[in-house]
């Protein structure tokens, strides 16, 4: 009988493994998506400054190396951190649709905005 309380008590501490790392990897999720956000914000910031200077959307697009919708996505997302205010995309900085700055719909396949579970967002991959 000695045994079968090892197995079972074993058992249940391996399980409980199982629920730790499910928490670890949301509060990473949530790290991650936060930096993203604040990476996203200052590729923004950077546009907005060329925007400023005379570069047309295109161009800076162009020299970027991402589509024209992408770059005024992130254009915005830039006006609102140098207004101090809030994300376009969101109300009271709060994302939209699980997205940062963006709809799900704001930028073609391929150059997402903002972020979702499936993989890392980058709007230049």
């Amino acid at each position: 009988m000695d045994d079968l309380t090892v197995f079972f008590s074993a058992r249940q501490r391996a399980d409980a493994v199982d629920d730790w790392f499910a928490e670890r990897v949301a509060a990473l999720k949530v790290q991650a998506d936060e930096r993203r956000a604040g990476q996203l914000r200052e590729c923004g910031v950077a546009l907005r400054a060329m925007k400023e200077r005379g570069e047309s959307v295109r161009d800076i697009a162009r020299m970027a190396g991402i589509s024209e919708k992408t770059a005024r996505v992130l254009i915005r997302c830039g006006a609102a951190e140098q207004a101090g205010g809030p994300d376009p995309g969101g109300q009271n900085g709060e994302p939209r649709n699980g997205q940062h700055g963006a709809s799900a719909d704001a930028t073609p396949a391929g150059e997402r905005v903002g972020t979702d579970s499936a993989a890392p967002a980058h709007p230049w991959s």
